[in-house]
Formats: C-alpha cells, sequence, structure tokens
C-alpha cells in the first residue's frame, strides 16, 4: 500500500495540469504542488513530500501568495480582504494497492 495524505478538498486548487495548496510555515502561506490520487465530496488523498500534521490552508482565497504572511483563525469565517486563513491539518492515510 501507497502512503498519502487526507486533506480537505477546500484546501485544493487547479495549477497547470496539477492541483496544489498552500502549507503555513512560520506564519507564511507556502505554496505546494501535489499529486491528487483521489477525492470526493469532502476529502482528497494527496501524495507529496508533506508530513502528517502539516497545517494547511482551508478554501485559500485566490489573492492569496507564495509567501505572504497568514495568520491562523480559530473559525471558518475568513473576511475576502484578511490575509488571515482558516487552518487544518493533512492527516495520513494508507490507500490499498
Amino acid at each position: 500500500a501507497d502512503e498519502a495524505l487526507l486533506v480537505p478538498v477546500g484546501c485544493l486548487f487547479p495549477r497547470g495540469s496539477r492541483q496544489a495548496l498552500f502549507v503555513v510555515d512560520k506564519g507564511r502561506a507556502r505554496l505546494v504542488e501535489v499529486e491528487l490520487l483521489a477525492r470526493n465530496g469532502r476529502d482528497a488523498w494527496i501524495k507529496s513530500h508533506l508530513k502528517a500534521g502539516a497545517a494547511v490552508v482551508a478554501y485559500p482565497p485566490a489573492t492569496l501568495n507564495d509567501g505572504d504572511r497568514v495568520k491562523a483563525m480559530p473559525d471558518r469565517r475568513a473576511s475576502a480582504p484578511s490575509l488571515r486563513v482558516g487552518m487544518t491539518k493533512a492527516g495520513p492515510v494508507r490507500l490499498p494497492v
């Protein structure tokens, strides 16, 4: 079985022919391209160099760029002009072969 990470589908967005998400690193958003293995209406299984437990940005605004400062919010209600973001954690899963 391959190892994969489970993230909410709301973290992912298209980037060229791949998918990407933002990881929060020392208060900054970092763009990471990932390989989408599978998805349903709520979750996505991805392959990436990310470690389980990485803080990922939920529902990133289109204005968010790599390196932007971000501040975690305890809930998902983010105002559009704000650089605050909702965060969640990537979780490890094993995919059957």
